[in-house]
């Protein structure tokens, strides 16, 4: 998509986040590294849309603690992360549910489930992610 058509969907009231610049694993990043990387991302997001861009969706779902500081300093409201449960972790590390493009039907609807969301953003949710992962790792690739 262009500019331009981004612009014409902000427009029309969809938030048009960042994803980096160059969609580096972020965490690996020296501080000037990454902080370049955030600031070029929002800068030009903001520039190109005409108003300032409110979010970030991390590349690859990883995020910690210092790369959650950095994106807030460099002026993003929110952060997008993928994670093994939905426990908030506040405004920077918002957890995100992956959607895949080799999602089953069932697989999408499961994920996207009140019932399902519920659980994950309860107490037992990060057991629920780590059973998850470990369903994903040693189920028969079909």
């Amino acid at each position: 998509m262009s500019w331009g058509d981004l612009g014409e969907l902000a427009e029309r009231g969809w938030e048009i986040g960042s994803h980096s610049r160059s969609h580096p694993h972020l965490p690996a990043l020296t501080d000037e590294e990454l902080r370049d990387e955030l600031r070029d991302s929002f800068e030009q997001c903001s520039s190109n849309l005409g108003r300032p861009c409110r979010s970030i969706a991390y590349p690859y779902g990883d995020v910690d603690v210092r790369v959650a500081t950095l994106a807030r300093e460099v002026g993003y409201q929110t952060g997008a992360c993928l994670a093994h449960s939905l426990v908030k972790l506040g405004p920077h590390r918002w957890p995100r549910v992956g959607i895949w493009h080799d999602d089953s039907d069932l697989r999408f609807r499961l994920k996207i489930s009140p019932l399902t969301r519920a659980a994950r953003a309860s107490r037992m949710g990060p057991s629920l992610g780590r059973v998850q992962g470990w369903w994903r790792r040693t189920r028969p690739q079909v």
